[in-house]
């Protein structure tokens, strides 16, 4: 099905950050990019001036937006015209491939939404995960912001697990960008299944955690002139 974008909620946008009229963003992720959150970032972004895309595969991890695994738990694309593609959320759909959208979009800067669907994996994954996006937008000359994962049910209680995961991203992130840790805004979990954030209250943290995330994005301060990161060769990858 198709639709329009409606109005991007009433807020007040930074005067200026990285996203600003002039600049063109791509933003992809899994469900929670699908979801609350992810409508809200991209009105967010919207709201400052930039041309943006947002592309949502639920249950993606970075190795789907490589070689195309189709998702049948839920997709969505808001384009830059404001036209909007959100088919029934069983219906099964191709997950976009990263250097197709980034050959065809241009953007100046990538937005991933992603570790939710790879969190539990060890070290080395996680580490290979990242250097597959981080490789293409070094490639396609992109200025990379990933944005990390909230809490899920139990996580308050047993924080270590996911605190050892952020260490694991934010140390293979920041070779290619800037990580946006997404646990200060999700101050308790909402939901029905553990994971997503639905419901009145989930929805409500959902949307204020999309509001921190871009105020976070926008006070990032500009990258400085470094040479690319070479890509990954890491054993077992």
């Amino acid at each position: 099905s198709a639709s329009t974008l409606s109005q991007a909620p009433t807020s007040t946008p930074l005067s200026r950050g990285i996203a600003h009229a002039g600049v063109r963003v791509l933003m992809v992720g899994d469900s929670h990019t699908v979801g609350t959150f992810g409508k809200t970032l991209d009105q967010q972004l919207r709201a400052s001036g930039a041309t943006v895309d947002t592309f949502g595969s639920a249950g993606s991890s970075p190795s789907w937006w490589v070689d195309g695994t189709p998702t049948h738990a839920g997709y969505a694309a808001r384009h830059a015209d404001g036209t909007v593609e959100e088919p029934f959320w069983k219906t099964p759909h191709a997950t976009p491939k990263l250097d197709t959208l980034l050959d065809e979009l241009h953007p100046d800067v990538l937005i991933v939404n992603q570790g939710a669907n790879f969190r539990e994996r060890s070290a080395n994954e996680i580490r290979h995960q990242v250097d597959l996006v981080g490789d293409i937008a070094n490639r396609h000359h992109v200025r990379l912001v990933w944005v990390g994962p909230p809490e899920q049910r139990g996580d308050d209680a047993s924080p270590a697990k996911l605190d050892t995961f952020y260490r694991t991203l934010r140390s293979e992130v920041t070779r290619y960008g800037d990580l946006v840790d997404s646990r200060p805004f999700t101050p308790h979990y909402a939901g029905p299944d553990g994971v997503h954030y639905r419901g009145r209250e989930g929805d409500k943290i959902a949307t204020g955690w999309a509001r921190g995330v871009y105020e976070k994005i926008q006070g990032l301060a500009e990258p400085q002139e470094a040479p690319p990161v070479e890509p990954a060769t890491r054993p077992g990858n």
